[in-house]
């Protein structure tokens, strides 16, 4: 029984995936999801209890699909400097593959995390925690010299924002790969004299 319900719940996600690329976030109803997959409505209630939380569980589940490969990265055996070279780069792919495969899935991956603040805001605390996590890698192993991780790990998702956010992954001057190169190299670089004197 357990198993069924886990079944239903993944189906009624699936669904959901299929069906905003149809209506769109906005138009998108529970009633729609759940005609398409031939139940009530109030069957979907059983595991969503409003539209808002069944868009919430879908932005939750597109955004591991980002952490995932990241987190993959961070327990790698790589140098701290080529693991975060890497991790940048494996984030910026990810985000540019998205919308050049589908630029309109792209959108409406837009609209939904505008309705999903929490679910987004978690992401941003994992890709944070993932970044520190190698910055203090760097720092016991002499690469980097940061004197506050955390800080620095926001000082550099934000300084690379160009190559991975959502307001720019679309962008008609979107950094080519030299231009990342270039952002990646100077980052990495600022991490390696973050704490010392002159």
């Amino acid at each position: 029984m357990v198993e069924d319900s886990v079944d239903l719940k993944e189906r009624i996600l699936i669904t959901t995936e299929t069906l905003l690329r149809r209506y769109g976030a906005s138009k998108l109803s529970v009633v729609d999801v759940a005609r398409e997959i031939g139940m009530s409505h109030g069957n979907i209630y059983r595991f969503f209890s409003s539209k808002a939380l069944l868009m919430s569980a879908i932005a939750e589940r597109w955004l591991c699909k980002v952490e995932e490969p990241l987190a993959q990265i961070c327990t790698s055996i790589l140098p701290a400097d080529q693991k975060l070279e890497k991790w940048l780069f494996e984030l910026r792919a990810i985000k540019r593959h998205k919308f050049q495969s589908d630029p309109q899935l792209f959108a409406i991956y837009g609209e939904v995390a505008e309705q999903a603040r929490d679910e987004v805001r978690h992401h941003i605390d994992v890709m944070i925690d993932q970044l520190e996590q190698i910055i203090i890698e760097g720092n016991k192993a002499g690469t980097f010299t940061s004197e506050n991780p955390r800080e620095s790990a926001v000082a550099v998702l934000n300084a690379t924002a160009r190559l991975h956010h959502p307001l720019f992954v679309g962008a008609p001057d979107y950094p080519d790969d030299e231009a990342a190169r270039r952002l990646v190299k100077m980052v990495i670089t600022a991490l390696r004299y973050d704490g010392k004197t002159a």
